[in-house]
């Protein structure tokens, strides 16, 4: 959801409020609700009619009959309304094409005055999406965070890629919860914590050996899902921008998602 501010003043740009943190974007990008009934029925979706993206990114089919929902990128944790057999029986045809083995989704447009619409839009059966958030086991959240294993990191979204706390926001909204957008503001989310910053390195190993796959480890300007232990080696997934050489000569622009052991140096 998003929240439009304040408009520049050559009006090409909106300061808007989204994901916990406003940001300069360009007008032409954004649709306008008519109402705050109209805004919050475009995302506050019942969880039966839910329907979640869970790869890191799906594309809609490109379409010649209907180009506002034509190869549209949904990324991991995109959540969807799923149309009712009703609104699907009263549509004549969904980009001129009938539902078969798809999916029939509410898809928000943007309409040629600028103001918020949607639109019946198709999603394919083989994409990796559900019907309903996914059950919240530590098999899912590994499988969803390799989902995008060896993806560019991209710092505050850049690239259409994830930066370290946007890969882990993405991965849990494929369950339901919503995290703030930044690791200052997910470290101080109310769940059971420990600042372990005074911990010797045997009391850390200790307490990660208590920990389940799909915590969340922060330092300070990075955080790591938590896969578990091996051989005396404890394992992290992540969206990495920097880390040392193996000689620590300098550092390499690692730049994606990578699998790492905690004793790899970060820049």
């Amino acid at each position: 959801p998003v929240m439009v501010l304040s408009v520049s003043a050559d009006e090409k740009y909106y300061c808007v409020y989204a994901s916990h943190c406003p940001g300069w974007v360009l007008a032409e990008d954004v649709a306008i609700c008519e109402d705050k009934e109209e805004w919050i029925d475009a995302w506050d979706i019942e969880d039966e009619d839910v329907l979640v993206v869970y790869d890191d990114r799906i594309f809609t089919e490109k379409s010649n009959a209907d180009p506002a929902v034509s190869r549209r990128e949904l990324s991991m944790g995109t959540v969807l309304k799923q149309a009712s057999d009703e609104e699907i029986a009263a549509a004549s045809g969904i980009s001129n094409r009938a539902g078969y083995n798809n999916h029939v989704v509410w898809m928000p447009v943007r309409n040629e005055d600028g103001s918020y619409g949607k639109t019946l839009a198709l999603i394919s059966e083989s994409a990796k999406v559900s019907e309903g958030y996914l059950p919240l086991t530590r098999e899912n959240i590994a499988m969803v965070a390799f989902n995008s294993l060896g993806d560019e990191y991209g710092w505050g979204g850049m690239l259409s890629s994830e930066d370290c706390s946007g890969y882990v926001r993405g991965i849990y909204k494929c369950f339901g919860f919503e995290m703030p957008r930044n690791t200052t503001w997910q470290k101080v989310m109310p769940v059971k914590g420990f600042d372990i910053s005074e911990y010797t390195d045997e009391q850390k190993m200790e307490l990660l050996d208590t920990l389940p796959l799909g915590a969340v480890l922060f330092f300070s300007g990075h955080e790591m899902m938590y896969l578990g232990h091996e051989d005396g080696k404890y394992y992290v997934i992540s969206s990495t921008s920097s880390i040392m050489n193996p000689d620590e000569s300098g550092k390499q622009r690692a730049r994606s998602i990578m699998i790492s052991t905690l004793d790899v140096k970060r820049a």
